[in-house]
């Protein structure tokens, strides 16, 4: 295969870096809104025996929607510099001895941006499972001066876990109980979609290093024959 044909596929999973990016930028922010507008943080729980009054209330533990908006960063990132690398490295004169810094410096560049946006996701999905509370809801549970309890949680544990026990008991207290379901299905939509982002990183890393390799491959026979086609115009 020549390598401007790989050059040419080089786009697929460039321009899929800024879809993964939109989507995910996208569902954070949803998911982000609901979470802090849409769904209730606070709950008073009534032992029925006791009728003592316990307080709760929902801290989000944000490290992995951070990681995740890094993922989605980076996977911008991964596509401005593999479109710009794939503009000058379509040119013909890239294939000039004199221009072999610059062949590498672009390959690299989309190498290193594409590894740091798998390891970025990679990131984000490990966060997602490391940041998991010991209780029965995947929280950290502790209690205040004032008696309130804390419920330290990720936003996928309070999501789908956390709230929607809570959202049973007092269903009167929620003024949008469709906001918890939603928020997490966007979650782990989010989530999932780092496996996406990481493949695809992978992809455009071993595709941009192919059409590299083969482009030095055959450098010497396509240079020969730009040579002897100068040649035969310079003739009479």
């Amino acid at each position: 295969m020549h390598y401007e044909k790989l050059l040419q596929l080089c786009l697929i999973p460039t321009y899929f870096s800024l879809v993964l990016c939109l989507v995910t930028a996208i569902l954070i922010t949803h998911y982000w809104i609901l979470g802090d507008f849409f769904t209730t943080a606070y709950f008073t729980l009534i032992s029925p025996s006791t009728k003592k009054q316990t307080d709760y209330y929902t801290d989000f533990v944000t490290s992995p929607t951070d990681a995740a908006i890094v993922s989605a960063s980076t996977a911008l990132m991964a596509m401005i510099i593999a479109t710009i690398a794939w503009y000058k490295l379509r040119r013909s004169n890239m294939d000039m001895p004199e221009n072999l810094p610059r062949r590498r410096f672009w390959v690299g560049s989309v190498c290193l941006t594409a590894t740091a946006n798998f390891c970025s996701a990679f990131a984000a999905l490990v966060l997602h499972y490391t940041n998991k509370g010991p209780d029965s809801f995947g929280c950290h549970e502790s209690t205040d001066a004032s008696g309130f309890v804390i419920m330290s949680c990720t936003r996928e544990m309070a999501a789908c876990n956390f709230m929607p026990n809570m959202r049973d008991r007092f269903d009167q207290k929620f003024n949008a109980p469709w906001a918890i379901p939603l928020t997490c299905n966007e979650i782990m939509t989010v989530k999932w979609f780092q496996i996406i982002i990481m493949l695809n990183a992978i992809a455009l890393f071993g595709m941009f290093a192919l059409q590299s390799w083969v482009r030095r491959k055959t450098r010497e026979d396509r240079m020969g024959i730009y040579s002897k086609k100068l040649m035969s115009h310079g003739e009479p």
